[in-house]
C-alpha cells in the first residue's frame, strides 16, 4: 500500500478482511502511533517487544558483517525495522503480509516482493514526486 495519507486505514481494512474471511494475516506499517510493536501485527496482535528487539539485534549483526567486507552503505533504521518485520511475518508463516511501503520507489525497503498480489496505490501529494 503506497501513497501520502490514507495508507495505515487501507492497511487496517484490508487487514480486518483477509481476517474476517479466515486468512492469518501479517502487517507492517511504518510510522506506529504509540509504540514500535505496532507497527508489526500477526492477527492484529503486535510483535513482542522481546522478540522485536531481538530481532533487529539480529539483523543489525547480519548488516555489519555485511559492511565489514564490502563497500555497501550501513542501512537506514526503516531498512533495518523492514528486515526484522519480515523475518518475523515469515516465522509466523502467514498466509497474506499488508506491506506500507516507506517513501516508495524502486529502492524502497519493502519493494523486495516478486509478484505481490496486490498492488494499492492512495493519492499522492508532490511531498513524494522525488521517490
Amino acid at each position: 500500500v503506497t501513497g501520502t495519507n490514507g495508507k495505515g486505514s487501507v492497511v487496517a481494512m484490508l487487514s480486518a478482511v483477509l481476517r474476517r474471511a479466515g486468512y492469518k494475516v501479517g502487517t507492517f506499517t511504518s510510522p506506529w502511533l504509540v509504540d514500535v510493536c505496532e507497527s508489526v501485527e500477526v492477527n492484529g496482535v503486535p510483535i513482542p517487544k522481546a522478540h522485536l528487539e531481538a530481532l533487529l539485534q539480529t539483523v543489525q549483526e547480519g548488516c555489519q558483517r555485511v559492511a565489514a567486507k564490502s563497500a555497501v552503505a550501513p542501512p537506514t533504521e526503516f531498512e533495518i525495522l523492514t528486515a526484522a518485520a519480515f523475518v518475523y511475518l515469515r516465522d509466523a508463516a502467514v498466509d497474506v503480509a499488508v506491506i506500507e511501503v516507506g517513501m516508495g520507489g524502486l529502492e524502497d525497503a519493502t519493494n523486495v516482493f516478486l509478484a505481490p498480489l496486490l498492488s494499492v496505490v492512495m493519492p499522492v501529494s508532490v511531498d513524494h514526486q522525488r521517490f
